[in-house]
């Protein structure tokens, strides 16, 4: 009962919590347990067990990061506590629906159907550490998943038959799918390719600064004052009343500690902009025992255009040009090594150099076209020039504790990209509505080149065009719509790096002008 009991997705990242939490105290030096101690905790697992199975957030229609992170908990569970046919089955369940929803919520090219790349950090943290935990599980508990009974599950989804289930139990080890394995392994490449040379991933749609498992802190302490300085939200001091006068600074932003975790049972090279955080990878090979899966993400597919959507008459035109001040013959043109990375099922592009880091976003109105997570940061991006941002997403700040707020950062009016004065996937007016858009838009790459990319959004009878091209010192942005917009960079003015933390945008920009043209 109580607030605690609310959300079942709370209860499985509490359990999963105290289970890893566990572990690790009973396997340091010197410490040890009673039988009191274990019979509490087992207690405690086993009630956290039976509430997630009473109280699943599924549907047949929409499911979401909060149903994985219910299978994902009772999968904990279920491995904690001994046999019996209730934990037999709610094994054999929650390796069912993990699998299942994957298929669900990922698309082939690894990306998640959500629209963000923080809540694919999220949602991905969690299959990486269930992963190990099934490749891990002993040998007693792997068996009984191909005698465990099916007919006395009363709860929806329905738990299927052993010889129905897409794993396989072979010389006592789970063998998942091969295009599961494929596609976690896409995902974790989809957030080293998001990351920038910072660290810190590009902000795609929402961010509550959700996790999982954090046991590596990636960040730095700051001093009252400088924290007062950096935060907008900190402005009246009154949260940062500590003795010790310093306040901890997380870099939400970093996906790295998940990533490693990832790289330890996928056998993943890390580039050098990933910290390497051993003690997630201790913790997943202590987990998996030692397994690594041998499986390569596939490669991306060539470019599938499909064309202007709509034709663009009676044309305004405006242009953007990024010029970086350098001197090429140096060796510092920002096409010096360029690589491209490209997610055709989310729509996302990004070009790498040495110099450059550029994203571009097509995104669809995320979770089937619901907007339950997604902005309206269509054909927006984000640019790197040196190690400095140059233009970046403005984030989430807050949710329901600010209605006008939310609505504010996931307009299209704080986006990098084209503005009419018209949302294109437009707001319900309830309150109650935060997390769901109008499905209006019809948006897509027309064009991929090695220096370039084109495009296209179609929303009522509005159509709009974004072209962008690369050179040695410039990045020259063409925009293209049938009603007059607007199209300057940052234009909002702040900026949100997690959940509930607002800065002013200050870019410290050196060796770059930005001149807008009509």
């Amino acid at each position: 009962m109580g607030v605690n009991w609310v959300c079942a997705m709370d209860v499985g990242i509490r359990v999963s919590n105290m289970l890893i939490a566990n572990e690790l105290a009973e396997s340091a030096v010197g410490c040890s347990v009673d039988n009191e101690y274990r019979a509490i905790l087992s207690q405690s697992v086993y009630e956290h067990g039976v509430h997630i199975v009473d109280s699943l957030e599924y549907s047949p229609e929409l499911t979401s990061n909060h149903y994985l992170a219910n299978i994902v908990g009772l999968l904990f569970v279920s491995a904690y506590l001994e046999s019996s046919v209730q934990t037999n089955q709610w094994l054999a369940f929650s390796l069912q629906e993990i699998i299942s929803e994957v298929r669900r919520q990922y698309y082939g090219d690894g990306s998640n159907f959500e629209g963000s790349t923080s809540y694919h950090r999220l949602s991905t943290e969690m299959l990486v550490y269930a992963v190990a935990l099934i490749k891990g599980l002993p040998q007693e508990r792997v068996e009984s998943l191909k005698t465990c009974p099916t007919q006395s599950w009363k709860k929806t989804p329905r738990l299927k038959d052993y010889v129905e289930q897409e794993y396989r139990v072979i010389n006592y080890k789970v063998e998942l799918p091969e295009w599961f394995c494929q596609r976690i392994k896409s995902a974790v490449q989809y957030s080293i390719d998001m990351t920038k040379p910072d660290g810190s991933i590009c902000q795609i749609g929402d961010n509550d600064s959700g996790r999982f498992f954090k046991f590596t802190s990636i960040g730095s302490f700051l001093t009252k004052e400088e924290a007062l300085s950096k935060y907008r939200n900190l402005s009246d001091g009154g949260a940062l009343n500590y003795k010790n006068d310093s306040y901890w600074d997380d870099y939400c932003l970093n996906h790295s500690a998940y990533i490693s975790a990832a790289s330890a049972i996928f056998n993943i090279e890390l580039p050098e902009y990933i910290t390497n955080c051993e003690l997630e990878r201790s913790i997943v090979l202590s987990l998996s025992k030692g397994s690594l899966i041998d499986v390569k993400a596939p490669l991306a597919k060539g470019v599938e255009t499909q064309g202007i959507l709509a034709p663009i008459d009676a044309v305004v035109r405006k242009s953007i040009e990024i010029s970086f001040r350098s001197e090429v013959d140096a060796g510092e043109s920002l096409l010096n090594g360029l690589q491209q990375y490209w997610y055709p099922d989310s729509q996302v592009l990004v070009f790498r150099s040495s110099k450059l880091y550029l994203s571009l976003y097509s995104v669809p109105n995320g979770s089937n076209g619901n907007g339950v997570h997604s902005h309206n940061d269509q054909l927006s991006i984000e640019v790197m020039i040196n190690g400095h941002d140059v233009c970046k997403d403005p984030g989430a700040y807050l949710y329901t504790s600010n209605p006008d707020r939310r609505n504010q950062f996931r307009s299209v009016n704080v986006h990098n990209t084209l503005r009419t004065g018209v949302e294109p996937n437009g707001f319900f007016g309830s309150a109650n509505a935060l997390f769901a858009k109008q499905n209006n838009t019809k948006c897509c790459f027309s064009k991929i080149s090695k220096f370039s990319a084109v495009m296209d959004m179609a929303y009522g009878n509005t159509v709009q065009r974004r072209s962008v091209k690369l050179t040695d010192s410039k990045i020259v942005i063409d925009d293209q719509c049938n009603d007059d917009f607007d199209n300057t960079l940052n234009p909002f003015g702040y900026f949100s790096n997690g959940y509930g933390q607002l800065m002013e945008v200050s870019l410290g920009i050196s060796n770059i002008d930005i001149v807008y043209k009509d």
